[in-house]
């Protein structure tokens, strides 16, 4: 999004909060109780952490830095303000941050006035984003370089950090403005040093003026985990003769022994160690004679699984920097990784320039969560028979002793029907972790017709890595405690098409008594399996509900989940998928065989006042029940950091009800070349069309039920105005239109 318009967005945020875009918006929900066998949370409902990039900034600029997780595994920022030396979760301030692709971003002041800059990987190499903030105003931004560049042996060439990587942003030379480390894009092996020329220039550090310094920063060579050159050798004076493997470098340049020159930190993709480099040069001509695979000690050394970057960042609040380790990896390779624990905080009992790290814990701020390890999966139902919803969480983090496995939570709500609290009661929910299987998704769900919910349990078995599901019968009465048995359980033939990534969903589609299988496709289908009724499956629709493969790559990874949102006594169904957005179709078997267009899940924005797209991880699941006996269901949702968030709905009404949701699509939106505006509504309304500062521009005129309209927009000036639409019930639909000519 453009900078100017995104200028446009803030100006009406701050002055129209009543604007909204959708009928269904969820208020996020930190203040539930959760007690834990083994500890207590303060912070159980913000989702959880696997592969985290530090950051801190004054979001908005109030004088205080927050704190900015970015989790390169789900695509998906966090932030929270610091008081008291704790955590405030405040991703209302997400709205204020730029889009950036997925991947790596550090947030530095490049032109030292005190305000912290965006430094990000794009499509063509290292995005950067000025921050322009006034005071006392919130945070702005613009974009100053797509790409960066620098200047080569050819002249000017895009200054590249692959979407695996994390450079090093740093004064490399200590001359007061900042260079930027990267290996060698193409084939690994030896760092760049980018040398900042701001300083030699223009006398200041304000510029963005690279040049290539030297090709092999440090004089020496990566060539294979624990496999490096130095003293002027090259990867081929090696027996393997080659870089073995160019994949990402993660980079971290700090002073560790306060002799004023930086020294290396760097994880690399596939190997398990963070490997240190002292430099035995100067800040002008850095020298590595030796690397140590036991940073920053023998006894408790920062290594993982796989690929770990550090970060150089105050956590405990003291005025010192300190040093958190974490995996650098989207997926949990080989199984091994353990993401409930993937955050190795190591204090700083020195100083920033001659810092002494100590091993704290693997599990910072994890350990305030609900973090489960990955790919958390909840159910909902009242699993004790006491008439308030209890659930399920399925994830992937227990350790069978070799690799993570699937297991399943159990959550007792110990609260009310209108106040829920809850209270983990069970580790390993009838001891289904040894069964193996991996990445668990759950359904509970009456399979059998007799009233009382079953369980059903599917993941990828080891040794096959194909997915298996397990069906157990409930053993008590409805109404009573929920009672399985490993002993009694039975196999479920999936489709031979399911594969490894797709997500299954059992639920009577058709309404013929037996219990039907959708499965989110990884592609991004849904398809409908029927059930015979006697448990066989057989694809009637490869794109249910007209949802298809997406060969964008955008919409992939598609989760279903079944709910009534609306309490109306009619199913919803509910998607995410990898464009981190969720939809909601609703009374779906009503229009069966027909292509209901969905509802976009928003949320209220405190900051803004207004409704805002509620963002999910890459995959998400989400379950729904009416929490707080208010007539909605509101939203549980697991994701693939292994944690959760509780999303509660502010509607007590019908949205789902055709007299209240009014659908209004207008297009093009913005207006950048045309004069014409198109207009469609799902059912009769009045619109009138006014600036953001109440006029009306354009008198109200009737739009009919599914009927085309255009109106003609060419006297408007450049700017933001709100379409607001009316029904013959009084619901209003507001929206806004950017004409940007």
């Amino acid at each position: 999004m453009c900078t100017f318009l995104r200028e446009i967005i803030r100006i009406v945020i701050f002055f129209l909060p009543f604007v909204s875009f959708s009928q269904v918006v969820f208020q996020q929900k930190f203040d539930i109780d959760v007690t834990g066998t083994e500890k207590n949370y303060n912070l159980p409902w913000v989702g959880g952490l696997n592969s985290s990039q530090y950051s801190k900034a004054d979001i908005d600029n109030d004088g205080k830095e927050e704190l900015i997780l970015y989790d390169r595994s789900a695509n998906i920022y966090q932030i929270f303000r610091i008081e008291d030396n704790e955590l405030i979760p405040a991703n209302d301030l997400l709205v204020l941050l730029p889009d950036v692709p997925a991947g790596w971003v550090l947030f530095v002041d490049y032109n030292f006035d005190g305000k912290k800059d965006i430094f990000s990987n794009g499509e063509r190499g290292i995005i950067v984003y000025e921050n322009i903030s006034e005071t006392g105003q919130v945070s702005t931004w613009k974009k100053v370089a797509d790409p960066l560049r620098t200047t080569g042996f050819s002249g000017k060439i895009n200054l590249i950090a692959n979407a695996s990587d994390v450079p090093a942003i740093t004064d490399v030379d200590s001359d007061g403005d900042l260079d930027i480390l990267v290996y060698n894009f193409a084939i690994g092996g030896y760092i760049r040093f980018n040398k900042n020329l701001s300083q030699e220039l223009f006398s200041n550090p304000d510029s963005l003026e690279y040049e290539i310094n030297t090709r092999r920063w440090g004089e020496f060579e990566e060539c294979d985990c624990n496999s490096f050159t130095f003293n002027g050798q090259t990867c081929a004076d090696l027996s393997n003769g080659r870089v073995m493997h160019p994949g990402g470098k993660a980079l971290l340049a700090i002073d560790t022994d306060g002799d004023g020159d930086k020294d290396l930190l760097a994880g690399h993709e596939q190997c398990e160690e963070l490997y240190f480099y002292e430099n035995m040069g100067d800040k002008d001509s850095a020298y590595m004679i030796d690397y140590s695979n036991l940073f920053p000690n023998d006894v408790n050394p920062a290594n993982f699984h796989v690929f770990p970057a550090g970060y150089f960042e105050d956590l405990d609040f003291d005025g010192v920097k300190d040093l958190v380790v974490t995996p650098s990896f989207e997926d949990n390779y080989q199984f091994k990784i353990d993401f409930a624990h993937s955050n190795w905080f190591y204090k700083n009992e020195g100083s920033d320039t001659n810092p002494n790290f100590v091993y704290q814990k693997s599990d910072k701020f994890q350990g305030r969560m609900m973090d489960f390890g990955e790919n958390s999966v909840p159910a909902i139902a009242d699993l004790d028979g006491d008439g308030d919803m209890d659930f399920l969480l399925a994830a992937n983090g227990h350790w069978n002793g070799d690799v993570f496995t699937g297991y399943i939570i159990e959550f007792d709500n110990n609260g009310t029907i209108e106040n829920p609290s809850f209270k983990i009661s069970t580790k390993d929910y009838i001891n289904i972790a040894s069964l193996n299987l991996i990445n668990p998704k759950i359904n509970l769900v009456d399979y059998d017709g007799d009233s009382a919910v079953d369980l059903i349990y599917t993941g990828m078995d080891l040794q096959s890595f194909k997915p298996v599901s397990w069906l157990l019968l409930n053993q008590a009465n409805a109404g009573e405690p929920l009672a399985f048995s490993l002993d009694n359980k039975q196999n479920i033939q999936l489709p031979s098409t399911m594969t490894i990534g797709d997500s299954p969903t059992f639920f009577d589609v058709d309404m013929d008594g037996n219990i039907d299988l959708l499965i989110g496709k990884k592609n991004g289908a849904l398809e409908h399996h029927r059930n015979d009724g006697n448990g066989n499956f057989s694809l009637v629709d490869p794109e249910f509900l007209g949802i298809s493969r997406d060969f964008s790559l955008e919409r992939i990874n598609l989760v279903s989940s079944i709910g009534d949102i609306d309490s109306n006594g009619k199913a919803d169904i509910i998607t995410t998928d990898y464009s981190s957005t969720g939809r909601i179709y609703f009374d779906f078997q009503s229009h069966l065989g027909a292509e209901p267009d969905p509802i976009d899940i928003s949320y209220k924005n405190k900051l803004t006042g207004m409704d805002e797209s509620l963002r999910f991880d890459l995959q998400s699941w989400v379950a729904s029940a009416d929490f707080f006996n208010q007539g909605t269901e509101s939203l549980l949702i697991g994701g693939v950091r292994g944690g959760l968030q509780f999303y509660q709905n502010l509607s007590t009404g019908d949205p789902g009800g055709d007299e209240n949701k009014i659908e209004v699509k207008i297009y093009p939106n913005p207006i950048f070349n045309t004069s014409g505006l198109n207009i469609k509504s799902n059912q009769d309304v009045t619109i009138e069309l006014v600036s953001v500062l109440g006029q009306i521009v354009k008198e109200p005129f009737d739009v009919k039920k599914f009927t085309a309209y255009n109106i003609d927009v060419a006297h408007l000036r450049n700017g933001a105005y709100i379409l607001k639409s009316k029904n013959n019930g009084g619901a209003v639909n507001s929206q806004l239109l950017f004409i940007l000519r």
